[in-house]
C-alpha cells in the first residue's frame, strides 16, 4: 500500500473516529446535563413543596392562636358581665342580663369555633369551658330567682351550685390552656394540681 493512501485511510478512520467520539462525548454530555436538570428540578419542587408544607403550617399555628385567644377573651368578658350582671340585680329583661347572656353566646361561639383547626383535645376543652359557662349561666339565674323571693327547691339547688360551676369553669380553662400550650410546644400536656 501506498505511504500516501496509508496516510488518508488513517486520516479518514481519525476523522470518523473523532466525530464519533464527539458524538458519544456529547451524548454523554447531554445525559449528564439532563440527568442534572431533572435532579434541580425535583430538588425545586421538593422545595416549593417544603415551602408550602411550612407556610400552611404557620398558617394552622396563627390560626389556632387567634382562635383559642379568642376563647380566652371571651371567657374574661363572660365573666366580667356576668359579674356586673350580680353586682347590679335587675330583672331577666335587664340590658346587663342581656349582656350577660350575649357575652355567653360570644363565648360558646368562641369555644366551636376552636373546632375547625383543633386539635380534637383543645376542642374538646374549649367545649368544656362552653358547657360549664352555660350553668355558671343557669345558677346565677336561679340565684336571682331565689334572691327575688323564689323558694322553688330546684330553683334553690341550682342556685347553691353556683361557686361548685365556678371552680369546673376555672378547671375547664386550666385545662384547655395546658392543652392549647402542648398544641404549640409540641409536649404533652403538663398536669399540675389546681
Amino acid at each position: 500500500m501506498d505511504e500516501g493512501r496509508a496516510a488518508l485511510y488513517a486520516a479518514i478512520i481519525g476523522f470518523a473516529a473523532a466525530i464519533i467520539g464527539a458524538a458519544v462525548g456529547g451524548w454523554a454530555s447531554w445525559k449528564a446535563a439532563r440527568h442534572s436538570a431533572d435532579a434541580a428540578v425535583r430538588a425545586a419542587v421538593e422545595q416549593v413543596h417544603g415551602q408550602a408544607r411550612n407556610e400552611e403550617t404557620q398558617w394552622i399555628r396563627q390560626e389556632r392562636r387567634q382562635l383559642y385567644s379568642k376563647v380566652v377573651t371571651a371567657r374574661t368578658e363572660f365573666e366580667a358581665a356576668l359579674q356586673v350582671w350580680e353586682d347590679t340585680p335587675g330583672p331577666l329583661d335587664s340590658p346587663l342580663y342581656t349582656e350577660a347572656v350575649n357575652a355567653w353566646r360570644r363565648l360558646v361561639q368562641a369555644c366551636h369555633e376552636v373546632e375547625v383547626f383543633g386539635p380534637d383535645s383543645v376542642a374538646l376543652a374549649a367545649s368544656a369551658i362552653g358547657a360549664a359557662a352555660g350553668e355558671v349561666l343557669a345558677s346565677s339565674i336561679a340565684q336571682a330567682g331565689v334572691d327575688d323571693g323564689d323558694n322553688d327547691p330546684e330553683l334553690i339547688g341550682s342556685a347553691a351550685a353556683a361557686d361548685h360551676w365556678r371552680g369546673v369553669m376555672s378547671m375547664a380553662q386550666a385545662n384547655f390552656t395546658r392543652v392549647a400550650r402542648s398544641t404549640f410546644t409540641g409536649e404533652p400536656p403538663q398536669w399540675s394540681a389546681v
